[in-house]
């Protein structure tokens, strides 16, 4: 496997944990009356969909994919899973 073809693996793995455990937030949240819990969903079920369609980005660009595209994909997936795991906190 080429680095490319495992970093692509990495970052679909990383991208269906992601979506896994922010499901299971919102089905812990769905009884909560607190509308900044939602809404805090929203926005990163939003930002998550996002990531996924830069990845499908990533994807079409082949082995062509810099340095620099891996690495701003990284931080958009460090701060997806920073806010993921912040609502967990206060949801648990």
């Amino acid at each position: 496997m080429t680095s490319y073809a495992a970093y692509l693996e990495r970052v679909h793995l990383r991208l269906e944990d992601l979506g896994s455990t922010l499901h299971d937030l919102e089905n812990a949240a769905s009884a909560s009356e607190d509308g900044g819990t939602r809404r805090r969903l929203v926005d990163l079920r939003a930002a998550l969909e996002v990531a996924r369609e830069q990845y499908k980005g990533l994807r079409r660009e082949g082995s062509e994919l810099s340095e620099e595209q891996t690495q701003s994909f990284n931080a958009r997936l460090e701060r997806l899973g920073a806010g993921i795991g912040e609502l967990r906190r206060q949801i648990h």
